[in-house]
């Protein structure tokens, strides 16, 4: 956020209970659904990692099977052409951060059919 009131309007706005997560998601999950469309092959990188919180926060479960750490997993994916180009809306001005393509290569010999 560039200043203290914009922070504070999305603040507003998420914490507005008409406001909820489908409506907010669908139409980012359509528009990448139709830039998927535009490519002969895509490639849907996906990552799994655990977000632990401390202090007592509610709806976080434990998440793993000894100890008491508190959290959830995310489950993220990215949609790539197959020269790495991300296929979501994202400003022109905004470059998406670099780094080790080893695996991302790697990624590029296999083909999922998608």
């Amino acid at each position: 956020m560039r200043t203290e009131g914009q922070l504070e309007g999305r603040y507003r706005f998420l914490n507005n209970d008409e406001v909820t997560f489908d409506a907010v998601h669908a139409p980012h999950a359509e528009q990448t659904r139709l830039r998927c469309q535009g490519h002969e092959r895509v490639l849907v990188l996906h990552d799994t990692t655990a977000l632990t919180f401390n202090g007592d926060r509610e709806g976080l479960g434990r998440i793993h099977d000894a100890g008491a750490a508190r959290g959830f997993r995310l489950h993220a994916s990215l949609a790539v052409t197959p020269t790495r180009t991300p296929l979501w809306a994202r400003p022109e001005s905004a470059p998406l951060a670099r780094r080790s393509t080893a695996g991302v290569a790697a990624l590029g010999t296999r083909s999922a059919g998608l």
